[in-house]
């Protein structure tokens, strides 16, 4: 019975089935394009922090959304800055993604982890700074005293 054809096929069909039926699923892409906080010389995520005139200012994006240890993959995330001193504008770009690995029927651990893109701004002199970020405008001074990450101006 072994060497019959029409015995394999009834058992690969069945196989195929559970496999389908057991709750996984493929990986889905998360995808993000110039979304997030965005925060200014934030080092080691501290909240405040000082923007001098003639230093380089360290970006942060800080993506939406908690990564799992157990359930996300192959973050990547990374932001470009464009300077325009003629008048005192950035645009700033940013994207990221990574796996989210989970399934329908799955349980996933709660930890939260941020997934951020870094880059830097050339060092600046004395003045106020318009900085666009996606559908958001920020505007701040150098020098200046930040507490915490920009406040997006109101629309």
């Amino acid at each position: 019975m072994s060497g019959n054809p029409y015995f394999w096929l009834p058992l690969t069909l069945a196989i195929g089935l559970l496999t389908a039926c057991s709750g996984e699923s493929d990986p889905v892409l998360k995808t993000f394009e110039n979304e997030g906080e965005v925060c200014l010389n934030r080092f080691s995520f501290a909240d405040d922090a000082s923007l001098e005139v003639e230093t380089p200012i360290e970006v942060i994006v800080e993506l939406p959304g908690c990564l799992s240890s157990s359930c996300s993959s192959d973050s990547r995330a990374s932001c470009q800055v464009a300077l325009d001193a003629t008048h005192n504008t950035i645009t700033l770009t940013s994207e990221g993604s990574y796996l989210d690995t989970s399934t329908a029927y799955g349980s996933c651990t709660a930890d939260c982890g941020l997934l951020h893109a870094e880059c830097e701004i050339p060092a600046l002199p004395e003045g106020q700074y318009t900085l666009t970020h996606g559908q958001d405008t920020y505007t701040f001074t150098v020098p200046s005293e930040l507490s915490g990450c920009l406040e997006a101006n109101a629309s």
